[in-house]
């Protein structure tokens, strides 16, 4: 992978398409073929192989815009950072929920970013589908109203697997593909891209619960 890493670090921000790794690294592309069980993409600096068990998906790229100059002066005080954990953990805990489980989702959905927008349509910190935002009654592009409606589309997932073998499992594979496709398999669906997806979201939220402070003693 050290290869790619310095790949993905040469190539400039363009109107292309970029694979999204299990390891969250994204290299963008001009296009890509499907050669069997490998991704052939196709830079500007060469091609690139990759085996598609290291891809989550594909993604349309956008340019990196660079702002006009300007000498104007401008006394508008600059948007504050939004506090990504805080809203997460607060969406989380009111449905009842692992917060390190709606973070995990968080990181290979968007990988924290507020603003992502997928080639498929989904919108935002949770890459919420704009039919689901509409069933939470939520602005998807709103980032409290989207952590919050990610959250309880997730407690809703797992309550409809309540009770059965590998309800987790089960309600992280809706939220990729969608529970008809997990009810028509009786599991996690032969694709892909959510048999990835399910891997990494777990691998990211056991890592997490490791590093969450244990409670202390009492004396």
């Amino acid at each position: 992978m050290k290869g790619i890493l310095l790949l993905v670090i040469g190539i400039q921000a363009f109107a292309g398409e970029y694979a999204v790794l299990l390891n969250g690294f994204r290299i963008e592309a001009d296009s890509h073929q499907i050669r069997d069980d490998m991704a052939l993409l196709h830079t500007g600096q060469g091609e690139i192989s990759i085996p598609l068990e290291q891809i989550i998906r594909f993604e349309q790229g956008a340019p990196d815009p660079t702002p006009p100059a300007t000498t104007k002066s401008t006394t508008a005080e600059p948007a504050k950072p939004v506090d990504v954990d805080r809203l997460l953990t607060a969406a989380a805990r009111k449905r009842d929920i692992p917060p390190e489980l709606v973070q995990s989702i968080a990181q290979v959905e968007s990988g924290f970013r507020t603003t992502a927008v997928s080639s498929k349509g989904a919108i935002g910190l949770m890459q919420l589908m704009p039919a689901t935002a509409k069933a939470q009654s939520a602005d998807p592009h709103d980032v409290e109203q989207n952590a919050e409606a990610g959250a309880n589309y997730l407690a809703e997932l797992l309550q409809h697997y309540e009770n059965q073998d590998y309800q987790v499992e089960k309600a992280l594979a809706a939220y990729n593909a969608g529970p008809a496709a997990v009810d028509r398999y009786k599991g996690i669906p032969p694709y892909r891209e959510t048999q990835a997806y399910v891997a990494k979201v777990k691998q990211n939220y056991h890592r997490r619960l490791k590093k969450r402070p244990r409670p202390a003693n009492p004396r």
